[in-house]
């Protein structure tokens, strides 16, 4: 999967190099991925994250990318 990943990652580098999630040097931001940092529940484990969901790192980028959102009130946190 390191080779899917790391294709996937230059399609994104190269369509999107300004793209929250790449850094300075457009390498992923390890912030955005799926890791356990945070301590799953049993009930989200078993259920396979059915049930007590966590939300997942996100952004909006419609500012960035989307005409009609670039002069459009955003939240402080984008």
């Amino acid at each position: 999967m390191n080779d899917a990943a790391e294709q996937m990652l230059g399609i994104l580098r190269t369509n999107y190099p300004n793209h929250p999630v790449l850094d300075k040097n457009g390498q992923f931001d390890e912030r955005y991925s799926y890791g356990d940092d945070e301590e799953r529940s049993w009930i989200s484990i078993i259920t396979f994250g059915l049930f007590d969901k966590r939300d997942p790192p996100g952004f909006d980028t419609r500012h960035i990318y989307n005409p009609m959102y670039k002069d459009a009130k955003r939240p402080n946190n984008s």
